[in-house]
Formats: structure tokens, sequence, C-alpha cells
């Protein structure tokens, strides 16, 4: 008997199975886009019934007869579209790349009109929206789609039925039929709300069919959980491994930081004298004597007071007394008065944090009582760094120090954002975690609305500063190059005159155009040479007969020049005839008339004034040199803050020039500062740079608490 090894279906057929999910893909797909049709164009109408302005009702009843007459030709655009989508990304490893160029969620960013922008941020929300809620079976998908490919691995990015997949195709099905800006938004809130929801169905079939043909049919989406489970509907983020890494070194450091407190406070004997249900009701009752300061929240009060963390933690004792009926303030065992103490170290560090603004600051100190609460009843909170409670407290953090100037004034109401959002934790609270991971999801859906629009301005800014950056540095080099070539010589004014402003505008334009390689470049530079030259022939010279014969030459360049930048005809023509002038002078051997001395020093001082205006002419002090160094290493993104409270960040800077451009909270180009400028400011303290710690607000800040708490073991231990 021949002993052969039998294969799963799937590696039989991988052609066939793959040609099996894509006619899934695309036939469920059709179907529900055409009902989704249907249902918009109806949904049309009883809209535009309630719409009172006049221009968008004829857009609304605009958009349903072009969705009615080109019924047809939208369905096969979209599936066309995840046709070419499925077979581009599906076919190879390599075409797994994905589709990143042609969706709205690609990582491209190009200049856009502001209506192509409202759109663009309007289908990417719609994306990672469905891409979070569906995020689990997305990345069974990924795992199975690696297997049948043969790969290591297939990001989210490039499955071939992604949201983002489906948004570029709605976008593109729409695009012949011109429909007006309104009228797109709101079919993109309609294919959110009844499409896209959809695609659990059709993922959850795609999954079943790849596990049933033998494509790891014991795939489990592993949660990181410790003592509690109340996290099983809240979907993983990243690889299970990865996942698993990071907490077990969170757990390592959490066991460290309470070694710490073992040898810095005494323990505590047990068993304690309440129940974990009392202390949760005595840290409820302190949250409710806080929630009087809501009031303050919601009208938006400026210089709100830091909440007293050490006073906290008494009132908890005194209302845990007064849950148990205590004569005596009850004493707490030793576990829970380091979880005290490690939730008031959390947030007095971040109340010290320099990254943070005041009033962000402020902000969030209102949360500690609920954060203490957490503590209490879940460990994960400290021991998982998934934990909704506590990836929402670094992203208010994170968006804080981006977003929020310590005035409490910042772009698209970040900071309203952040205040309704600690509002609803202290108004809503009930010891249910699924708060915060709805808040977290409802906070990065809006914050990721707010990124679109700032990098899309960031980068209009960058692309305009770099080509400032360049002309600069054209204008630089013209200038050396006819120095370099004039010094030492005094010149007639016209051939000054002609040199520093038409045709100095000339060159710089070819440099710009066609580089210093090029031929144009060279005959402007010969133009330079030639007009010396001529200066120097005097009517006995044997050179006066190649001068007049080549002359017509630097004619023709000169008018070229003239015209190409747009010189005034009558004072080129003026200047023209001075130039002739002086050469005709020279071949008579005619002594030239002396310049007008007030019109020659002009000149001179523009020369000057060109030269002195470009950056690097001046050296600065070693102080500031040694500042401007520092800056010219610094990573792009970089934040200062200002004396008054502002805070601007680096978007962009040339190393070489030293031009540093500078955007506001909301991507608006403030300006471009030297980077001597940079320095005197520092020094002068009217700016300062903002340190900035890549790891998010909870572990930095553990981390610092592990140092501190070692640092005051070791002393302890020393005396």
């Amino acid at each position: 008997m021949t002993d052969q090894t039998v294969l799963p279906a799937w590696q039989e057929g991988r052609e066939k199975l793959a040609a099996e999910i894509r006619n899934i893909v695309i036939d469920e797909s059709g179907a529900a886009f055409r009902d989704f049709l249907h249902r918009a164009h109806d949904r049309l109408i009883e809209f535009a019934g309630n719409t009172c302005a006049g221009h968008e009702l004829a857009d609304l009843h605009r958009a349903r007869s072009r969705i009615s007459t080109d019924h047809n030709q939208i369905v096969r655009i979209f599936v066309r579209r995840l046709g070419s989508c499925y077979d581009r990304q599906l076919s190879t490893a390599k075409a797994m790349a994905g589709d990143a160029a042609g969706r709205p969620g690609g990582a491209t960013l190009s200049l856009v009109e502001d209506e192509e922008l409202e759109e663009h941020v309007a289908l990417s929300s719609i994306q990672k929206k469905a891409e979070t809620e569906l995020s689990s079976l997305l990345w069974a998908l990924c795992q199975r789609f690696a297997l049948l490919q043969g790969s290591d691995e297939v990001p989210v990015g490039s499955l071939p039925m992604t949201p983002a997949s489906y948004c570029a195709a709605l976008q593109e099905a729409f695009s012949p039929i011109h429909l007006s800006l309104a009228s797109r938004l709101y079919l993109y809130k309609l294919f959110d709300r009844w499409y896209l929801p959809q695609l659990k169905g059709l993922y959850e079939r795609i999954n079943g069919l790849m596990k049933n043909r033998g494509l790891l049919p014991d795939l489990r989406l592993q949660l990181q959980k410790r003592a509690s489970d109340r996290y099983s509907d809240i979907p993983s983020r990243g690889s299970v491994e990865g996942s698993r890494q990071v907490d077990d070194r969170y757990e390592q450091l959490l066991n460290d930081i309470g070694e710490q407190q073992g040898r810095l406070h005494s323990e505590r004997p047990a068993p304690s004298p309440y129940s974990v249900g009392q202390l949760l009701q005595s840290a409820d009752q302190l949250l409710h004597l806080n929630r009087a300061r809501i009031d303050s929240l919601v009208a938006g009060a400026e210089n709100l007071p830091l909440q007293d963390i050490r006073a906290d933690n008494e009132q908890l004792k005194f209302r845990l007394q007064q849950v148990l009926d205590a004569e005596t303030l009850p004493q707490l065992n030793t576990g829970d008065m380091k979880t005290i103490d490690l939730v008031g170290m959390l947030f007095e560090y971040m109340l010290n944090d320099d990254q943070l603004p005041d009033c962000v600051k402020a902000t969030l100190s209102f949360l500690h009582t609920p954060y203490l609460k957490i503590a209490f009843a879940d460990t994960d909170f400290f021991r998982q760094h998934q934990h909704p409670a506590r990836q929402l407290l670094n992203v208010l953090a994170d968006a804080g120090v981006r977003w929020v100037a310590n005035d409490g004034s910042s772009e698209f109401k970040v900071y309203q954002q952040m205040q309704e959002t600690v509002r609803r934790i202290l108004q809503e609270f009930d010891n249910e975690v699924k708060l915060f991971a709805s808040l977290l999801m409802e906070f990065n859906s809006y914050i990721r609305k707010v990124e679109l629009r700032v990098q899309l301005m960031e980068r209009r800014a960058m692309e305009k500063a770099r080509g400032e950056d360049r002309l600069r540095e054209a204008k630089r080099r013209v200038n050396t190059e006819i120095l370099q070539r004039t010094r030492e010589r005094k010149l007639p004014s016209p051939i000054l005159l002609f040199l520093l402003q038409p045709w100095t505008d000339y060159m710089v334009f070819v440099l710009l155009r066609s580089g210093d390689q090029s031929e144009s470049w060279h005959q402007a530079l010969s133009l330079v040479e030639d007009l010396l030259w001529g200066l120097d022939i005097t009517g006995e010279s044997d050179e006066l007969v190649r001068w007049r014969q080549h002359y017509p030459w630097l004619e023709a360049t000169m008018q070229k020049g003239f015209e190409l930048v747009g010189y005034d005809r009558g004072r080129a023509a003026r200047l023209k005839l001075a130039i002739d002038k002086v050469y005709n002078q020279l071949a008579r051997n005619l002594v030239l008339k002396e310049p007008n001395a007030e019109l020659h020093q002009k000149l001179v001082r523009l020369a000057e004034h060109r030269m002195r205006d470009l950056p690097g002419d001046t050296l600065p002090e070693a102080r500031e040199q040694e500042l401007v160094e520092q800056l010219c290493i610094m990573d792009f993104g970089t934040w200062f803050e200002f004396a008054d409270g502002r805070r601007e960040k680096v978007a962009w800077f040339n190393a070489s020039s030293r031009q540093f451009l500078f955007v506001d909270q909301g991507g608006k180009r403030t300006g471009i500062r030297s980077g001597e400028e940079i320095a005197r400011a520092v020094i002068a303290g009217q700016m300062r740079m903002i340190v900035s710690n890549a790891k998010p607000l909870v572990e930095r800040t553990l981390e610092s608490i592990y140092s501190d708490l070692n640092d005051q073991a070791r002393s302890h231990a020393g005396t």
C-alpha cells in the first residue's frame, strides 16, 4: 500500500476557493447595493420634503433623478470596482500591498479642494468606524487569507473586501453622475447606516466557508484577560502575541511597583473590616459629592481648579467610616492602600507632566475618583494595556498635548469634546466599563476627523514652504553666481540694473525649472560673462569683431529673458538702449559717462540687501549656534510653547537653510522662522520646546512612578 498524505481541501484547490469567495463577495455585494440604492432613492424623497432651503431641495431632487435614471450604471461601476480590488489584491502576495492610493483611507495625501476634503473626511470616518466595529472578523480573515496565499502576514488594509474598498467603490460609482457635495455626503451617511453593517454577515459567511474547507478551523481571537471577563465584547487590536508581551511587561512592572510600595510602607493586618462592595460604595458617594463641580465643566469655565488628590483619599476613608457606621476611621488593608496610592500617584504625575496644558490637567483631574473606582473593581486597569478606561485616559491626554493651548483654546472644539467626555464619565459611570469603551470609540472617531483635516492643511503648508525654500535657495545661488563674477568691478548702472533685476529673475526661473545642469542655465551664466567681456573691449582690440558678431545672440537671449519674466516692455526697451549705448561708447574709445551717483548707490544697496536677506549670511553666537544645531536634529512635529500660552508645531524644516515651518494646532501655517530666530527666542524665554515622549500617558507615568519609588526605597534603605 502506498502511503499518501491527504491534503486539506483548500490546498488541493486554492484557485477554486479564491474564485468561489470572489463570486460570493461580488454577488452579495451587488445585490445589497441595488437594494441600498432603492432605499436611498426613497429616503431622498422624504428628506427633500423636509428640506426648507431651495438650493438643497433642488440638489436632492436632482440626485434622486440621477440615481433613478443611472441606477444600472451606478451598480455596474460599484461591482466592477470591487472586482478590480479583489483581483488586484488577492491574485498574489505581492499584490496584497493594497489599494491605498485609490481608497479614502489610504496614507497618501495630496492637495485637495475644500469639497474634496469634506468628502475625504466623511468617507474616512465611516470606513474607520466600520473597521473598528468589525475588527475581530477582519482579523480572522487576515489570518486565513495569509494561509490561503502562503504569506506570512496579510494586513487588514490589504484584504480585498475591507470597508475601505467599499467606500472607494461607492465614491467611484457616484462620480460619473456629478452629484452635489451635500447630496453625496447625505448618501454616504445612508451607506454607513444601511449598507456597511451588512458586511458582518458577509465576513461571517466567508470565514465560515474557509473554516469548513480547513483553513484554521480552530482559530480563536484570544483577548488578554485577568480577573475579569467583562471585556468579552471589546475587540482586540494588534497581534495577540504582541498584546500578551505588552501585558506581561506591565504586570511585571506593577509587581515591582508593589514591592517598592511594600518596602516604603509597613504591611497592614488582614482581614480588613470591610468588603469590596462597601469600598466601592464609599467611592461612589465621594463621586456624587464631586459631581457638583460638573456645572463648571458644562459652562466651559476657565481656570478650573485642580482636583485635590490627597483630600479625595482622606474623604474616601471618611465615607467608608460612614458606610460601616464605625466610630473611628477604618484601617485599609495593604492591597487597597497600594491601589489608592498608585491611582493617586498616577494623577499627581499627570498634573506635573510638562507636555499637558494646565487647562487639560484641570479637566482630567476630575477623573481621579472614577478611576479609583475602576482600580478597586478591576485590577485589569493597571495590568492590561488595552483596558478601555486606560486607553481613554491616554487618548484624552494625547489630544490635549496636540490640540489644546494653555488657555483652553483649540481648533475644531477638541477641548470642548474632552470636557464633554469627562462630564459624561462623572454623570453616567455606574461601575460598567462599557461606558469607557463607548466613549473611547466616540472620541477616537472625533479625533480621526480632526487628524485628517489637520494633516491635509499641514501638507498644504509644507508644500508651500518647500516651494518657498526652493525659491530662496535658487535666489541665493543666482546672487552668488553674479557676485562672484562682478566682485571688485565697478559696473555701469544699466548693466548692474539688468543683472540685479530682470536677469536675476530669469536665472532663478531657469534654475528652478531646468536645474544647474541644463543648457539654459549655462547659457544664462554665459550671457553674464559675455556682458562683462564686452566691458573690457576697446575699439583698438582685435576681439571687437568677435564681440560684434556675438552681440546678436546676446540681444536675442536678453529679449527672451525679458519676455519670460514678464518685464515691462517699455522699461525693457529703455534698458536695452542704455546697454547698447554703453557698448557703443566703448567701441568708439569714448570715456563712459560717470553714472548717476545716487542711482548707482541705490543699486549697490539693492545687491547687498538681496544677499543680506538670504539665510546663513550672519554667524550666530556660540549659545545660539549650539541651539540651532539641536534644532536641526529634532523630529518633525516637535511642539513649542510661547510665553502667552500658544502652542505651535514644527511641521517641516530644511536643515541646510535652517528655515523652520510652524503651524498652529489646527494645521494652519503661522510662519517660517530661521534657526537663529528660534534660538534667540528660546534663550530669551519667549519660546520653549516641549520635550515629547512617544509612550502613552499611563505607560510613561507608571515607569516614572517605579523609578521614583525605587530611588526612595534605596534612600530609605541607606538611612
